[in-house]
């Protein structure tokens, strides 16, 4: 029929961030705590996948569903942009990227300027 289940939701507080000098906003700290959200919870062990979007990201979980269909959640994965780094409004991660990235999270830094992309 088409629908969808509920898809869950972290709420993590505010999103205000400064403008940074490159334009843009600052806000590696607004994503450093939504990780931290969604490692809190136990949300993502009981999913397979897990999708970070950026508030003002326009998706649809229909379309993404397809493209992760094909794909086991048992081997680390990671759908993103091409490069080295997580980069843009949408992030997807199955179950063993999720623990693998649990594991590891006190390793990652966030760029003193305060960037997320990079």
């Amino acid at each position: 029929d088409g629908s969808l289940d509920p898809v869950p939701v972290t709420i993590i507080g505010a999103l205000k961030s400064p403008v940074a000098s490159w334009g843009s906003w600052a806000n590696s700290k607004v994503f450093v705590r939504a990780w931290h959200a969604a490692f809190r919870g136990d949300k993502w062990r009981r999913r397979g996948w897990v999708v970070k979007v950026d508030p003002d990201t326009v998706w649809h979980p229909e379309r993404l569903r397809q493209h992760v269909r094909p794909h086991s959640a048992v081997e680390p994965l990671c759908i993103k942009n091409p490069g080295k780094i997580l980069l843009g409004p949408i992030e997807v991660m199955n179950h063993a990227a999720m623990a693998k990235f649990n594991r590891l999270r006190d390793k990652c830094g966030t760029g003193s300027d305060g960037r997320e992309d990079g």
